[in-house]
């Protein structure tokens, strides 16, 4: 197995099954995933050096116990264990169907160049909703959200200005009266009209290709992965995600030469 590190972890984080982390790694890959702007930069993280740290070693621990641990666990998974009913009975647990609430939508989704600012601080803040986060979580979400706010990247005439000063005000509350960690609960009503900002943007696959591209620049050891590319960028014209409308099919043709 692979040891990962900030070395190579942008290279090796699509092989994480996010669903299957710890709640306390959890919020560390959602960490690294905000501040690095989704995996294209470490510059908003240099100063946590000790929290990579930790994290790195918590996270290879986990994926080396997942691999010895499969075997065993596949084997349990097909003898569903007893439990007792009050009476003292032994009976095998019942299987229900999962049931989850229907997220809202947003109406139609634009594809952009690069997502607004305001748009991915809300994806962040409605991402916690029913989710534990620790009082250094909450502290690095108000710290880059200031930091945004500082460098004029969110400005009071934002189309959303007013959804980040509600969230930055719940977040200082939250912080201020919590102890080590606490849950995340978004209002319903809040949590469906922020949802629907969130989704309402999506990069465009034509953008996200230029940024693979760019990302095996200068590099030994890519061509499987220009490969891949190249195939991907065949697959995205034939079934018409790309075409020759795009702003960049210029880009993309230099790319694909």
């Amino acid at each position: 197995m692979t040891t990962i590190n900030k070395t190579n972890y942008f290279k090796e984080v699509k092989n994480i099954d996010f669903k299957a982390l710890p709640d306390g790694l959890k919020e560390g890959f959602e960490t690294i995933k905000f501040g690095s702007k989704d995996y294209s930069t470490w510059e908003y993280l240099e100063e946590n050096n000790e929290f990579l740290r930790v994290y790195f070693e918590k996270l290879n621990k986990h994926l080396k116990a997942s691999t010895s641990d499969k075997a065993s666990v596949d084997k349990k998974e097909k003898t569903p264990s007893s439990v007792k009913t009050t009476d003292g009975e032994k009976r095998k647990p019942k299987t229900t169907k999962a049931t989850s609430k229907v997220k809202p939508k947003p109406e139609r989704i634009e594809l952009v160049e690069k997502v607004d600012e305001c748009i991915a601080f809300i994806k962040r803040y409605v991402n916690m909703n029913n989710q534990v986060k620790t009082k250094k979580h909450v502290l690095l979400f108000i710290s880059a959200l200031q930091k945004a706010i500082t460098e004029k990247k969110i400005r009071k005439t934002s189309k959303y200005a007013k959804e980040i000063k509600h969230i930055q005000d719940e977040l200082v509350k939250l912080y201020n009266k919590m102890r080590e960690q606490a849950k995340i609960e978004i209002k319903e009503s809040t949590f469906n009209a922020y949802h629907k900002i969130a989704y309402g943007q999506k990069v465009m696959l034509s953008v996200s290709l230029i940024k693979r591209f760019i990302g095996i620049q200068g590099k030994k050891d890519v061509k499987e992965r220009a490969e891949r590319l190249r195939k991907q960028m065949e697959v995205a014209v034939r079934k018409q995600q790309i075409n020759r409308a795009d702003p960049n099919k210029e880009k993309l043709e230099k790319i694909y030469t």
